[in-house]
């Protein structure tokens, strides 16, 4: 396992489960406060490490993919730039914009709001990140000390997802 921060893609990426909490507990903040439809944290792969809100009309999958092609197509533009973020007409009802913000290397923020972005909604979405961002930091360090949180967490995330599948699975779609 390489833990060269000048090489991140060969790493091992796993969030602990308390990562993972952190962040949708700080998402459910970050909706409320900013009153945002919903929002999402999603991996550069687009799968949904955190999500809250009404996601009526918005599918978070979709969201996930989007928000990711979205940093890559800016990344490629600025791969230098470290705070990429982009916001987005979205013309459907009820929604008029996508919000985007890379969080760190492998993590977005994505956010579907009523109203244009303001100085505000960004701050404080900007503060969501930061946030994050540190704690992930911090839990990196753990992780590579601790096995066992290793374990734990990829235990939770093994659960989250027999939770989300469950109910896909016993509604007549499978």
């Amino acid at each position: 396992m390489n833990h060269s921060k000048n090489n991140s893609t060969n790493q091992l990426y796993a969030l602990s489960y308390k990562v993972i909490e952190l962040m949708e507990n700080a998402l459910i903040d970050l909706v409320r406060e900013t009153k945002s439809q919903c929002a999402l944290v999603v991996d550069r792969t687009g799968c949904i490490m955190a999500s809250t809100g009404n996601f009526d009309g918005a599918e978070p999958s979709n969201m996930g993919a989007t928000a990711a092609a979205t940093i890559a197509a800016l990344n490629s533009f600025s791969p230098k730039r470290k705070n990429l973020e982009a916001c987005v007409d979205f013309f459907q009802p009820g929604t008029n914009y996508v919000y985007f913000l890379a969080i760190q290397e492998r993590l977005i923020l994505c956010a579907l709001n009523k109203e244009a972005q303001t100085d505000e909604f960004r701050q404080q979405c900007r503060m969501f990140a930061q946030a994050v961002s540190a704690e992930i930091d911090a839990d990196k360090e753990r992780m590579i000390t601790n096995t066992n949180e290793l374990a734990e967490s990829i235990n939770y995330i093994e659960n989250k997802l027999d939770q989300l599948f469950k109910d896909h699975f016993t509604s007549g779609n499978s």
